[in-house]
């Protein structure tokens, strides 16, 4: 291919069919990932493809990215047969894939990643940034956003290295993006954002695989709607018409009830933030959990939710007030010192902080457990073996064997066993921190959450769920504190939550705490 990088290239007229997927077959070691999966995607339209975990959809997205090749099947790319699709193959017809976790380079400058690979050259000896400016911009005035082509990608937001990332995608002249699960880490404008970038896209031409849990968004973005089940496709069809519970249904094939808050019964106070300052600038914050009591924690992003459950954690020194664990003070220097006080906090990014993803399922579980589990400091391995087989059934993590590495699990399993951790540890803990706990898992597993926590309250364990999601914080809280600029900006108790009033208090447009002004229940 030239040297040339052709920002918004001819693309097929839209409506017209660009990738056609047919029988797609796809094993590992005699397990199917992929069962005969056909479908087809048409330019110019966001295309939602949806599945819990174990679907499929990730062996889907690394075929058609050229880094896996499918046992049988074919696929069509603009009226094209692909033969021996390469990552590199892939590229040059015009694929890409927004993952996840970034591929950007974070001491390189936006400009340098939006070319890493596919230098602009003049005369083909020296790297022509003239050319290489004038084309980045193109690509920002179709975005519709402006990029800091200056500024190295370390300094950048999650929000700013995504769009980094879908412009370095145009900028290889991509007639079809993948995004998968863009939506997990984002809120608010930054969220809007993104949505007015897909659309942007699509009114160009652009085809896009849009993969996400969250379908409220996938009924407000997606043209059409591909569902699998177990390596299976299951249908494909117009999103008009279809509800989120006709979405469920499809997906896992049974309706799903809800999870709501149990009658509270009153407790007494586990847990107590007194004028906590999260940081040396921020207003002091203070927060009261009771035996069980669901207690939602809202607000946008940095607005300081994870800087409480960091502190919780003991992963972080708040500049000053005090902690109190049934009504006595407790020092959390470090996440030992957490765990001595009861306190389990399910962190927001379970592969970094919640896992160690190359050892094995049970060796996992076993992490907060190694005293009772171990004899003159030996780990016994068949205690080990028992502790992770009882887990592994009651919460019917897959596949059913504790031998299997962490890494190679979905993310609703990789999830179950962080939440198995804690569970199996003895003595149980009495307040539990949920920091983003159904972020990137499928709807089957993010009821099952939600019917955890509920459980968990009904037991009298005091939990704090931190959520980015409205309606989770709607379903599972008896009360809702809403945080901005690292304080409560107000609290909200039934009938007065509503996803209108915790937006109103986190962007400042109400301070008034909302509800029974009584003592919390």
């Amino acid at each position: 291919m030239a040297d040339d990088v052709v920002a918004g290239g001819d693309l097929a007229g839209a409506g017209a069919t660009l990738l056609e997927i047919r029988d797609l077959r796809k094993s590992y070691a005699g397990v199917h990932a992929l069962k005969g999966v056909g479908f087809d995607v048409r330019a110019g339209e966001v295309h939602a493809l949806l599945g819990e975990n174990g679907a499929g959809k990730s062996t889907l997205v690394k075929i058609l990215a050229g880094a896996e090749r499918p046992d049988e099947g074919s696929l069509r790319f603009n009226g094209e047969i692909l033969g021996r699709l390469t990552p590199r193959e892939a590229q040059r017809q015009g694929i890409a894939v927004v993952y996840q976790e970034f591929s950007l380079v974070p001491f390189l400058s936006v400009l340098e990643n939006l070319f890493l690979g596919r230098e602009q050259r003049h005369r083909r000896v020296c790297v022509d940034r003239v050319k290489s400016r004038r084309l980045a911009r193109a690509v920002s005035d179709r975005m519709g956003v402006p990029l800091s082509l200056d500024t190295p990608v370390a300094m950048l937001s999650v929000a700013e290295r995504q769009r980094v990332e879908i412009a370095r995608a145009l900028v290889f002249d991509a007639r079809l993006i993948i995004m998968d699960e863009p939506s997990a880490v984002l809120a608010g404008e930054e969220l809007e954002q993104l949505f007015r970038i897909v659309r942007a896209l699509r009114d160009q031409g652009v085809a896009i695989i849009y993969i996400s849990h969250r379908l409220a968004e996938i009924r407000q973005l997606a043209d059409r709607v591909t569902v699998l089940k177990d390596g299976q496709h299951v249908t494909t069809r117009d999103l008009a018409g279809l509800t989120e519970p006709d979405l469920v249904r499809l997906m896992v094939g049974r309706n799903l009830e809800p999870a709501s808050p149990h009658p509270l019964a009153r407790g007494e106070i586990v847990l107590e933030l007194q004028e906590v300052q999260l940081h040396a600038r921020t207003a002091p914050f203070s927060l009261q959990i009771r035996a069980g009591e669901v207690v939602g924690l809202a607000g946008l992003v940095g607005s300081g939710r994870s800087s409480v459950a960091n502190t919780l954690a003991g992963m972080f020194r708040p500049h000053a007030g005090q902690i109190l664990r049934n009504g006595l003070p407790v020092h959390l220097r470090t996440p030992r010192h957490a765990m001595r006080a009861r306190i389990a906090v399910i962190p927001e990014d379970r592969r970094e902080q919640g896992l160690l993803l190359p050892v094995s399922v049970s060796q996992n579980l076993a992490l907060p457990n190694l005293g009772r589990l171990s004899r003159f400091g030996v780990l016994r391995g068949p205690r080990e073996k028992q502790l992770a087989a009882g887990v592994v059934r009651e919460l019917d993590i897959r596949p059913p064997t504790s031998a299997t590495p962490a890494a190679l699990l979905s993310g609703g399993n990789q999830q179950k066993v962080v939440l198995g951790k804690w569970l199996s540890r003895v003595p149980a803990p009495e307040v539990f921190v949920f920091d983003e706990p159904t972020r990137g898992v499928d709807v089957g597993a993010k009821f099952e959450v939600h019917r955890l926590i509920a459980e968990l309250a009904d037991r009298g364990a005091g939990v704090l769920l931190i959520s980015s999601e409205l309606p989770e914080i709607l379903t599972c809280s008896h009360r809702v504190v809403v945080m901005r600029d690292g304080t409560s900006a107000g609290e909200l108790r039934a009938p007065d939550i509503t996803e209108e009033a915790i937006i109103q208090l986190a962007v400042g447009q109400n301070e008034t705490v909302l509800g029974d002004r009584g003592d919390a229940v």
